[in-house]
């Protein structure tokens, strides 16, 4: 059954069903931290709504929660002038520290 229509799902070949798709970021504070979770959303949202808030932040940081490593977004970030730290994270869970560079 998937979480969001109660039906079953159709497993890939492991038994498992893919885990389910979120159309939106979620954001929230911490202090002075900035959270934002792009888990379960679909190439290449999660890149668009990170860059999407980063470009549109006053100096601070950003904790970023994803699925997977992002590596199409460290370029783009440090085009930006920022940078990415690995932080420790839920198991499954990419969470990474963005930070503006000095």
């Amino acid at each position: 059954m998937t979480p969001e229509t109660d039906r079953p799902c159709s497993p890939p070949d492991d038994g498992e069903c893919p885990p389910p798709t979120r159309a939106a970021a979620e954001q929230w504070h911490d202090g002075q931290t900035v959270h934002i979770d792009v888990r379960g959303m679909v190439p290449p949202q999660p890149l668009v709504a990170i860059l999407r808030l980063v470009r549109s932040m006053p100096p601070a940081q950003v904790v970023a929660h994803l699925d997977r490593d992002p590596v199409m977004l460290y370029p783009e970030l440090a085009e930006l002038g920022w940078e990415a730290s690995p932080m420790p994270g839920d198991a499954g869970e990419v969470r990474l520290l963005l930070r503006r560079i000095p």
